[in-house]
């Protein structure tokens, strides 16, 4: 679905996410979108981009990071880096 908008992220990216629940949340990315296999191995069972609270940006506890869906990445709202 919103793969290809997740191709887009990079770290500290601002993003627009839809949860569980179907609420639309914004949170961080603390990664860029990460595939299901690495170099031969599986290491997701579909593509995700680890996701923080905002307010716990930009020194996030691991513990308090996630892996998002990337068709659940609705919109990057504001980016940290100049693309």
């Amino acid at each position: 679905m919103n793969v290809d908008i997740a191709r887009k992220v990079a770290v500290g990216d601002l993003l627009l996410v839809r949860n569980a629940f179907g609420e639309d949340i914004r949170v961080r990315a603390v990664s860029c979108l990460e595939p299901t296999h690495s170099n031969g191995k599986k290491i997701h069972d579909f593509p995700v981009v680890w996701i923080c609270r905002e307010s716990a940006w930009p020194n996030p506890p691991e513990d308090t990071t996630v892996p998002w869906p990337a068709d659940e990445v609705l919109e990057i709202l504001s980016s940290e880096v100049t693309r």
